[in-house]
């Protein structure tokens, strides 16, 4: 379709070139008798040659540059908003002639080059850099979809903290880009076990059973932050419950979601007991053996702080009263009646206004 179009706009170019030549050399006789021959010779030499060629060049040479930069665009990723640059990139390269490529300096999610490799699309993937091929017809059936980590991972970080818990997820997304958070809980001495790993919908998928530990402090470096983005407020909570120092960089991201989400999850913590100071692109948490006091948390409209605060609720002495609670709905509707049956009562969240 591209292509046609193309051919159809250099077509009406040449023919508008054409028709200049037509009226220049049935308008002779008009320019002959306005002007003397030297300034005719001037106005006829551009209209005659110069004008045909510069139509000729904008009909062709121009959208063929035009073709080249939109095949080998190349546009960096940087990390604030770097799911949906990069999806609008690709996406709007299926739609171009040619190759376009998305740089990324650090690996992240990698769902839409999945599905669209299903769907039949032309697509390389580099440690770096994605690429698809546009001009290809995509074809795709019914799809199955793993469970959404991110939800998933309130249920993890709540077996891991409360003491003599065991909670199993079944068939939830295991993409490695996905799941820094179990990788980080891992290293701070968590128990958990992947087994029944299978493919669905084209990503990798499994069971996950947490049983509760002693954690201890981790450091979360600036490369590992794209697989765990969303994560990192649980991650605090969790920090909170380890012994040690937990640390937090490369994530000044958080500062740019639905509210600020670094001095939110500061100022929670801090409420519930914990004890945790911001920096300038994460946090650190100083974490003791002891559930947090617990008391009243506020989402702030954010529902990754609606999880933090339900998650509390269960791992605090006191549990939590949440407030804006109905900001989950958002990613999880479902989260609450879950925690009921797991813990009923632990979580107070009066009625939306």
């Amino acid at each position: 379709m591209v292509e046609r179009s193309r051919l159809a706009f250099l077509d009406v170019l040449r023919g508008v070139a054409l028709i200049v030549m037509v009226v220049n050399h049935t308008s002779r006789w008009w320019i002959d008798r306005q002007m003397g021959w030297s300034r005719y010779w001037l106005v006829y030499g551009t209209v005659t040659v110069a004008a045909p060629i510069f139509l000729f060049l904008v009909g062709f040479v121009l959208p063929v540059s035009l073709h080249r930069h939109a095949a080998e665009m190349t546009s960096p990723a940087r990390l604030r908003g770097y799911l949906r640059r990069g999806l609008q990139v690709l996406l709007a390269g299926l739609l171009a002639v040619g190759r376009t490529t998305v740089v990324e300096p650090i690996p992240t999610r990698d769902h839409t080059e999945r599905l669209l490799e299903r769907a039949g699309a032309r697509v390389t993937r580099r440690p770096a850099s994605v690429t698809v091929e546009g001009g290809h017809p995509l074809r795709l059936s019914d799809v199955e979809i793993p469970g959404d980590f991110s939800s998933a991972a309130p249920l993890l970080v709540a077996a891991a903290t409360v003491p003599g818990s065991s909670l199993t997820v079944h068939g939830v997304g295991l993409n490695a880009r996905r799941t820094g958070l179990l990788d980080v809980l891992e290293r701070m001495g968590a128990r958990i076990a992947v087994y029944n790993r299978r493919a669905i919908g084209g990503e990798p998928a499994g069971d996950v059973e947490v049983r509760s530990s002693d954690l201890v402090g981790a450091t979360v470096a600036a490369e590992e932050v794209p697989a765990l983005i969303d994560e990192l407020p649980l991650l605090a909570l969790a920090a909170c419950h380890a012994r040690g120092e937990t640390v937090v960089r490369g994530a000044a991201e958080l500062r740019f979601k639905e509210t600020d989400r670094i001095e939110a999850v500061v100022e929670e913590l801090r409420r519930l007991g914990g004890h945790v100071r911001t920096t300038r692109d994460g946090f650190r948490v100083k974490g003791v053996p002891a559930r947090l006091r617990g008391g009243r948390v506020d989402s702030h409209g954010d529902h990754r702080l609606a999880m933090l605060g339900a998650v509390a609720g269960l791992s605090s002495r006191e549990g939590v009263e949440l407030r804006g609670a109905e900001a989950v709905g958002t990613s999880f509707p479902g989260l609450y009646e879950l925690l009921e049956q797991i813990a009923p009562g632990s979580v107070h969240y009066p009625p939306a206004a």
